[in-house]
């Protein structure tokens, strides 16, 4: 038995190897979209979205998956692995929690009557947006097949809400996290 067990896990390594080194990127790159998507219809649509669980079950599943590609990663023998994984898969579970709070606060208000964001508002969300769409523009690099439907700013809609003081501090911390996840993909597609 022992020996069985043995030539199996050999065999396995040995013959179908599946190294999530390889999926680790296209993973990663499929999570960051899908918050993208999440993003732009939270935020850029021409009118609220009502049912936004179905953009926030795909972003957790996608965070889920990557997660754990990169357990799975961390545990392959070989050449020295780069933390920088990590860092931007927690970043983008921390974006998709941000959302989710905007939206439960969203529905929270729905008695009351709904007003259109302020411009300091709406150029904070333009703001968040060019952070976005400059990390966008490094998924290709992780996977080539992936298909992105970037949002041009010259194009876009106002927010279908405005935001009260919890939303604006989820924003303020949604700002901060995209800050550093554009600097950790310009650190994992550079090194």
């Amino acid at each position: 038995t022992a020996g069985g067990a043995f030539l199996a896990i050999v065999s396995g390594f040995a013959l179908l190897p599946t190294w999530d080194k390889k999926w680790l990127p296209s993973h990663l790159a499929s999570a960051i979209n899908c918050n993208y998507e999440y993003f732009k219809s939270t935020f850029f649509s021409p009118a609220r979205i009502t049912n936004w669980t179905r953009l926030k079950s795909p972003a957790e599943s996608k965070n889920s998956d990557v997660f754990d590609s990169f357990n799975r990663y961390i545990n392959e023998p070989g050449k020295e692995k780069t933390e920088l994984y990590y860092s931007i898969i927690t970043t983008n579970v921390r974006i998709t929690r941000n959302l989710n709070n905007i939206n439960l606060e969203q529905d929270e208000k729905r008695t009351e009557q709904v007003l259109p964001p302020t411009k300091k508002q709406q150029n904070r969300l333009n703001e968040c947006l060019g952070h976005y769409n400059e990390i966008i523009h490094y998924l290709p690099v992780l996977n080539p097949g992936i298909h992105i439907k970037i949002m041009d700013s010259d194009n876009l809609f106002s927010s279908p809400f405005a935001l009260n003081d919890a939303q604006l501090l989820s924003l303020e911390k949604l700002i901060i996290e995209l800050k550093s996840m554009k600097g950790d993909m310009e650190g994992l597609v550079s090194g």
